[in-house]
């Protein structure tokens, strides 16, 4: 029988491998930090466009990493394996695409915006995705704060 308390159980067992993935979404978010030597020394080995076909291989192999983590242990004794194995690889596959996404627009942003409006935009985009995150956790999952200090009285 479904209820919250057996998804929530069903997450909270596997919090490591959810906190390993929003570690690695972190990381394809903001890009591949290549120093410009990196850069250069890539480009005139194997071609002008080799940084940035490394960076897409790089996000691509990520986010298959990232819905491994997420689903593997979720998995168990499947009937539907193959269905299952599909799904992590069309996830892992979706999540580098998204990467790839973020990373030109990050680049991009900085770039037109500057430092400064730079750093505010994507904190009132984080706190606009955390926000909505944490709608998503406690409708599906019934988890009610994703950090609590009791002793500072502080719940977020």
């Amino acid at each position: 029988m479904w209820s919250h308390r057996h998804i929530t159980k069903i997450t909270l067992k596997n919090l490591p491998n959810l906190w390993g993935g929003l570690l690695l979404l972190g990381y394809v978010l903001q890009g591949l930090p290549f120093p410009q030597t990196v850069k250069v020394h890539l480009a005139a080995r194997f071609g002008p466009a080799a940084p940035s076909r490394l960076s897409g291989v790089l996000h691509i192999g990520l986010g298959l990493v990232m819905s491994l983590a997420i689903f593997v242990p979720l998995m168990g004794q499947t009937a539907g394996f193959g269905i299952m194995s599909l799904m992590i690889v069309a996830v892992g596959t979706v999540l580098g695409a998204i990467g790839v996404a973020f990373s030109k627009l990050k680049d991009r942003l900085y770039e037109e915006l500057g430092p400064v409006k730079y750093a505010i935009v994507i904190g009132l985009l984080l706190l606009m995705t955390g926000v909505l995150g944490k709608i998503v956790l406690r409708l599906l999952f019934g988890i009610k704060y994703v950090l609590s200090f009791p002793a500072f009285n502080f719940n977020i």
